[in-house]
């Protein structure tokens, strides 16, 4: 930092204080910055080596702070051990008044006691990042107002219980409505507070990604939940537990998904899958989904079956990478397909997608050919890409037909515009005679 800083007694804005090596700045030097106000960010900490000078800095002072950071960089010398890690943190105690608090890079064995006080009533924003040293989180939930809170990087955590919710959880996370979990690598149970009525009442969004040792289950009574993303938990079975203002369900990478109450997610509209060892979703699954407007498969590789005619308002579905997927029932709602790496799958119908605009095929060896009898009048757009093994765009009878006479044309039965179609080395005929392609004002076939 510029040298004198300490002498600019009415400063109002200082985004970030740095703390310099050897003669550099000295954390020390923000005694009388006592103006400083919005946010405040405190970096390189690994530098301070005197616990006293850290105290001199008065963070307690400076009630108008409203953000701080405080942050750790890398110490390749250990310049810092845990236990003056620990003592810093302690006396870089803030004010009661501050609303956003980040820290990052810790290095601490333990959390100061003042992390987690009810008197910091004023917080609603925390974020604990990196803190690799760390075998247990602070009693996060004392912090009565809190709305946002992410855990990332907490590396040496284990168990995620009591201490968690603190000592009075009836109350805790009273305000929550966002929270997020990622990069947890040695996170395995998280113990609920065992209240029934006492978890997460106002939690609107819950991110758990790359935590892949967590197993067990997760808090059940989530009444305000209206996104769940699940990503890279191999461990973790997900029951989907009565949620009845859930829209968004994410599930990436996990060893299953079971849903045990049927009729409680009445309002949900997008599903994403990607789970490497999911066989089916049957109708029994589906039943109940009647508002999902999207839904997305990605790599899983053992669903056989897909049945979707539960699904009343479905609009938008995405498959990738099903290898074995055989068979799909489309609904009649559906506006946008696309289908990408399901080399089991020979047909598509998709005649009775009365709605359907856009469609994309790609990657599909197996598919020989498309017939016109599959094809909606509706649809718009058609790219086929990369399937190796089609022959013709419409079976090989309706083709001969086609080929051997003029077929009378009704200019409202196809709507189809866009015709794009590359990488397709078996292809034996595009036949543009028929009511299928009177409208046609774009084709690529490369």
């Amino acid at each position: 930092m510029p040298v004198g800083i300490e002498k600019l007694k009415n400063l109002h804005t200082l985004s970030n204080f740095i703390v310099g090596k050897d003669n550099g700045s000295k954390i020390g030097d923000l005694m009388n910055l006592e103006f400083l106000q919005g946010r405040l960010c405190i970096s390189s900490l690994e530098n301070v080596l005197d616990v006293e000078d850290a105290r001199r800095a008065n963070l307690n002072g400076k009630k108008n702070l409203d953000a701080l950071e405080i942050e750790w960089g890398s110490a390749p010398n250990d310049l810092q051990d845990a236990s003056i890690a620990k003592d810093i943190l302690e006396m870089l105690r803030p004010s009661t008044t501050v609303k956003k608090l980040s820290i990052n890079g810790y290095i601490g064995v333990k959390f100061p006691t003042w992390l987690g006080s009810h008197s910091f009533s004023y917080i609603v924003d925390l974020k604990i990042v990196g803190c690799a040293k760390c075998i247990s989180l602070p009693a996060i939930g004392h912090l009565s107002n809190l709305k946002f809170l992410a855990i990332k990087s907490m590396s040496m955590v284990q168990t995620i219980g009591p201490e968690f919710y603190g000592e009075d959880f009836l109350k805790s996370f009273q305000n929550l409505e966002t929270l997020c979990f990622e990069d947890m690598q040695e996170w395995q149970d998280w113990i609920p507070c065992g209240v029934e009525y006492g978890e997460f009442p106002r939690l609107r969004d819950l991110f758990i990604s790359q935590c892949p040792k967590l197993q067990g289950k997760l808090p059940h009574h989530l009444p305000s939940l209206e996104k769940i993303s699940i990503s890279n938990c191999k461990q973790l079975v997900v029951s989907i537990p009565s949620l009845p203002m859930l829209h968004e369900l994410k599930v990436v990478g996990c060893k299953e998904v079971v849903r045990k109450n049927m009729e409680e997610l009445c309002l949900l509209e997008s599903i994403t899958f990607s789970l490497p060892g999911l066989k089916s979703l049957s109708k029994e699954f589906m039943e109940g989904l009647a508002k999902v407007k999207n839904l997305k498969l990605d790599y899983c590789n053992e669903l056989t079956p897909l049945w979707q005619d539960s699904l009343k308002s479905l609009v938008r579905l995405e498959i990738k990478s099903c290898l074995s997927l055989i068979n799909i029932s489309l609904t009649a709602t559906l506006k946008t397909l696309n289908i990408n790496g399901c080399g089991a799958l020979k047909s598509l119908p998709m005649s009775n997608c009365t709605c359907l605009e856009y469609a994309t095929i790609k990657n599909c060896s197996s598919l020989m050919f498309i017939s016109k009898r599959q094809l909606p009048p509706t649809l718009n757009k058609l790219k086929i890409i990369n399937c190796e093994n089609l022959q013709f765009l419409i079976d090989e009878g309706e083709a001969s037909s086609l080929l051997m006479k003029e077929e009378s044309i009704d200019s409202n039965t196809s709507l189809l515009e866009h015709l794009f179609i590359s990488d397709c080395p078996s292809l034996k005929c595009v036949p543009l005679r028929g009511d299928l392609f009177v409208k046609l004002k774009f084709l690529e076939i490369w």
